[in-house]
């Protein structure tokens, strides 16, 4: 047996890297069957590992999206006396994600195990902002204000909040951009994507469906 080490541009995505690994390989063995030839590294291991995630990340959302979607029920239905109230908090959440995806595509951000875990903050994130709003609409109304007014006072007063802790935590996360990791300048831009688009979704779409 014998072990070859292969030199790579540090700067190349796990894709490409893996692929040029693959090419080697298959050099390697040529047209016969006298060596058997495999390619392995990081870059390699991950997109093993990235192409199983795939598979079940589709899976794995919907059922995040179905518990968030079924606890906000509940838990409006207590505080608030509405459970539609805790349904259309959730709606806009399947818009970033399906935006973060968009852009993933848009992009050529290739799914890594880094990569997706930002599905998960997407949820987190995202439900994060809609809560604040939704929870000021409800409190502008307890106090006897119309619906108009009421979604005044929310986007606002709470948006203006939001858009605040928006900059700060984009401006944090710009940092990755830097870094001569594409896996991390990768997952730097698609948090800021992220972030930026649950923003944006909070302000206009969700007082839109309130």
């Amino acid at each position: 047996s014998l072990r070859m080490v292969v030199p790579i541009e540090p700067d190349a995505n796990y894709g490409t890297q893996a692929d040029e690994m693959r090419a080697v390989a298959a050099a390697v063995e040529g047209d016969g069957d006298a060596f058997a030839a495999t390619a392995v590294g990081p870059a390699t291991i991950s997109e093993a590992e990235s192409a199983q995630t795939a598979d079940s990340i589709l899976t794995t959302l919907v059922i995040a999206l179905a518990a968030v979607f079924a606890l906000l029920m509940v838990v409006y239905r207590l505080a608030e006396g509405s459970a539609s109230l805790g349904a259309i908090t959730v709606v806009p959440i399947a818009l970033v994600t399906a935006f973060v995806v968009g852009g993933m595509y848009l992009l050529d951000i290739p799914l890594t195990l880094l990569t997706s875990l930002l599905m998960s903050l997407v949820i987190g994130l995202g439900i994060d902002y809609n809560i604040h709003v939704s929870d000021r609409f409800a409190q502008e109304l307890d106090e006897g204000r119309d619906a108009y007014r009421a979604l005044r006072e929310a986007v606002t007063g709470t948006g203006g909040a939001l858009f605040g802790s928006t900059l700060t935590s984009t401006g944090a996360f710009s940092a990755l951009l830097l870094s001569p990791s594409p896996q991390l300048r990768s997952f730097g831009t698609l948090v800021v994507l992220a972030l930026t688009l649950s923003f944006v979704v909070s302000i206009f779409v969700l007082p839109s469906l309130l």
